[in-house]
């Protein structure tokens, strides 16, 4: 005969070598069909960096499949109600002291009533639902945190056994983008979720303001709506996105008012161009992985760039040089230098232009660069899944008088990854103004040849050509002059 009340008192456990040590009672109520256990327990110290995102032991948040995961939810034979107080947590090597949670675990289902974490710098709160008890399975998770941060720790630098070291860590935290393509397949779940940070930091992703949510329906979340200040501007996405083994987004992004510089900086490791960004976006991918999702991605980017700044570039110093080319006679002996200074900027007054992403069909970029008595176009191919580019940068602007100005065209060939580009510009006309090269001679008049054979012969010139030396066309000239003309006056 089994007792229908049975109590436990002063139940003691120590757990990873007396780290943490859990004190507490226990109450069985066997006067159901499904005994029910209550436990109100007091532990000690737990060390979250254990066991959270960063941690590799935690396989709940690394690629798989959550339901198969959670399958050992169908093996609990007793519901469980748990109480837990601790003394403190530690998180991020600080101390929280007297915290608690309340949970609710049975066969098939798991709740976590409110999870908190709390002090003067950080506020944490969540709770969370699992139901696999039916072959409809539930996952419902809600966070709502005015403070939260997290920062990978890296790893211990290898020594040998005098202590030596041995290996330098290369240590790189995953990006959040990264973070999303590790996350486990929901496919099979429905619910909820409900994100909510007023201040979010996890590593060198920043954010305030931030809010997601959206209902789950087999691991899609056809309505997901994302709302953050992000790069000193706002975002906003809205679409599709679905979290199976493959990862899908499928909708439109709005960036306004944005940084350039952090954007590019976090974007593609670019520090080199500043000024303030508006942008809207059709995307569609899929992959399992970032450069597989990247490779895969397909729409259109729309952008603009107010009062534009780039580092290392010294157009305006060439051209303000080349006006007075007496006064900087020596300084212009090498021009190629004063265009590429790393000690020196060029400012302009916009930059607009699209991305086309297609796939492995290949990405281009085309944009058209304004600023004062000088023009440019962008224009070019480009990779996103490795991070590199084959773009031409072409740019006519006025010397000489008002009276007679001279139109003077650079072209520039950059290639490779976008953190490092190498470049080659052909500087021809600028050192033929200067003297520095010959002007080449007129051609000869040439007896006139059929239309058809001067369309083929000009369009094999044309596909021969060397994009790291081939200058922009003679209308895209007289056009670009015509409104550097106006900027002049």
């Amino acid at each position: 005969m089994i007792p229908s009340l049975m109590k436990f008192g002063n139940v003691y456990l120590s757990l990873n070598k007396d780290q943490s040590k859990i004190i507490g009672d226990f109450e069985i109520d066997n006067s159901d069909k499904i005994p029910l256990i209550v436990s109100n327990l007091k532990v000690s110290s737990i060390n979250l960096d254990d066991y959270y995102i960063s941690s590799n032991s935690n396989s709940y948040l690394s690629s798989g499949t959550l339901l198969t995961k959670l399958l050992w939810l169908n093996d609990i034979g007793l519901k469980n109600k748990v109480n837990i107080f601790f003394e403190n947590v530690v998180y991020q090597n600080k101390k929280y002291r007297d915290q608690s949670f309340k949970a609710t675990v049975s066969r098939g289902y798991v709740n976590i009533d409110e999870f908190s974490l709390k002090n003067d710098e950080f506020d944490f709160k969540s709770s969370l639902k699992i139901d696999i008890s039916n072959e409809s399975p539930l996952f419902e998770l809600k966070i709502d945190s005015p403070y939260f941060y997290h920062k990978t720790p890296a790893p211990a630098p290898i020594k040998d056994e005098k202590g030596n070291l041995v290996q330098i860590s290369t240590f790189r935290p995953k990006t959040i983008f990264e973070r999303f393509f590790s996350l486990p397949s929901f496919e099979g779940f429905k619910g909820n979720v409900i994100l909510n940070f007023k201040d979010l930091e996890v590593d060198d992703f920043v954010a305030s303001n931030l809010t997601f949510g959206g209902a789950i329906n087999n691991g899609e979340i056809s309505n997901a709506q994302f709302e953050a200040d992000m790069y000193d501007g706002h975002l906003s996405c809205k679409g599709l996105l679905s979290l199976k083994g493959s990862k899908v987004i499928n909708g439109n992004i709005t960036l306004s008012n944005a940084n350039v510089e952090w954007l590019l900086s976090d974007i593609i490791n670019c520090e080199e161009i500043d000024g303030v960004t508006n942008i809207t976006a059709n995307l569609n991918s899929v992959g399992t992985s970032k450069k597989e999702f990247l490779g895969n991605l397909r729409g259109v980017v729309n952008f603009g760039v107010s009062a534009p700044k780039v580092d290392s570039y010294g157009i305006n110093s060439l051209i303000s040089k080349m006006i007075a080319p007496v006064k900087y006679a020596q300084e212009l002996k090498d021009p190629e230098k004063i265009l590429f200074n790393e000690d020196d900027h060029s400012l302009f007054k916009a930059v607009n232009g699209s991305i086309d992403f297609d796939g492995d069909k290949g990405s281009k970029i085309s944009a058209k660069v304004a600023g004062t008595a000088i023009n440019s176009v962008l224009s070019g191919k480009i990779d996103p899944a490795n991070n590199s580019g084959d773009l031409n940068y072409n740019s006519i602007f006025l010397v000489g008088t008002k009276q007679k100005p001279v139109p003077i065209n650079i072209s520039t060939n950059l290639k490779g990854d976008f953190s490092s580009m190498a470049h080659s510009t052909n500087l021809d006309q600028v050192k033929q103004y200067l003297g520095l090269m010959k002007v080449p001679p007129k051609p000869k008049v040439a007896e006139e040849v059929p239309d058809d054979t001067k369309k083929e012969t000009e369009a094999n010139s044309a596909d021969n050509a060397d994009p790291a030396v081939q200058q922009i066309s003679q209308k895209r000239i007289n056009d670009i002059v015509k409104k550097s003309y106006r900027d002049w006056e």
